[in-house]
């Protein structure tokens, strides 16, 4: 079985390599100061021919091992960065599960009770229209609507005083369940 190694770890054999390469190399180049010296001796020659070709082979090997290395390292940088990738989506594939779970169990509650508060509003706001209309008894002020009422400084107004287009319907299994409304 072929043992998996991270990209760290596959770095570090490649740097080793790569020292063991730099000192094939660097005893290569000894070597070859060395021909003048053991010209006029055969043995000694054939001796220095068969160190600096045993250098040379050494010296191939590590770079066979270096470039397999580097094919190696490339597989693992993906690994990693597809493992990377998968956690990253896993995680955000929960969190749109969960927030999906809410819309579908939460969302449709608190959609139903703004609506319902906001045709309450509506329906209060034309009641104080109508009894501001029509009179208000003696030495009483005339009715605020629901945003004077409410008076949230920095606060939008939440439900106009204009008339009313229904605009959606939301899905309620009761029967009559309000509409969103806009002006």
């Amino acid at each position: 079985m072929t043992q998996v190694l991270s990209s760290v770890e596959i770095e570090q054999k490649i740097a080793a390599e790569d020292q063991g390469l730099a000192e094939a190399l660097a005893k290569a180049d000894e070597l070859e100061k060395r021909r003048p010296e053991v010209a006029f001796d055969d043995g000694a020659y054939a001796d220095l021919e068969s160190e600096i070709a045993a250098g040379a082979q050494s010296a191939e090997r590590h770079r066979v091992r270096i470039a397999a290395l580097n094919e190696k390292l490339s597989l693992a940088v993906e690994r990693e960065r597809q493992s990377e990738l998968r956690v990253n989506y896993e995680a955000a594939k929960a969190e749109i599960e969960a927030a999906a779970k809410w819309q579908a169990e939460t969302y449709p509650q608190l959609a139903l009770a703004i609506a319902e508060g906001f045709e309450r509003s509506r329906r209060a706001d034309r009641l104080a229209l109508d009894i501001n209309r029509s009179g208000v008894p003696a030495g009483e002020p005339r009715l605020q609507s629901v945003n004077e009422v409410v008076d949230i400084p920095g606060a939008p107004i939440m439900w106009p005083s204009a008339p009313y287009e229904k605009v959606a319907e939301l899905p309620d299994p009761r029967p009559g369940h309000p509409a969103i409304w806009k002006r």
